[in-house]
């Protein structure tokens, strides 16, 4: 999901909800299709200038899995706008 944060409470907001990701229990995704869409859409992401905070990478091994990853850009991309990654 795409979240939109005013810069006097940027800073904290990523921390807090990089925090409770981190401690989120993720269920596998449905296949490795969406695994793969979502891979995709995570380096889509970091081509356009995002910085990951947390995981952004899909782990190894078997089955469709993809851990909780924080994204987040310091400047307006109008990409990001144009393009529903997460629909």
């Amino acid at each position: 999901k795409r979240f939109i944060v005013d810069k006097k409470v940027g800073e904290a907001y990523v921390q807090a909800f990089t925090k409770e990701m981190k401690e989120a229990e993720l269920a596998p995704l449905a296949s490795l299709r969406f695994q793969k869409t979502i891979v995709e859409q995570v380096e889509k992401l970091k081509a356009w200038g995002g910085k990951v905070v947390l995981g952004g990478t899909a782990p190894q091994g078997a089955g469709a899995h993809y851990p909780a990853t924080v994204i987040v850009f310091e400047k307006d991309r109008p990409e990001i706008h144009a393009e529903e990654v997460f629909g």
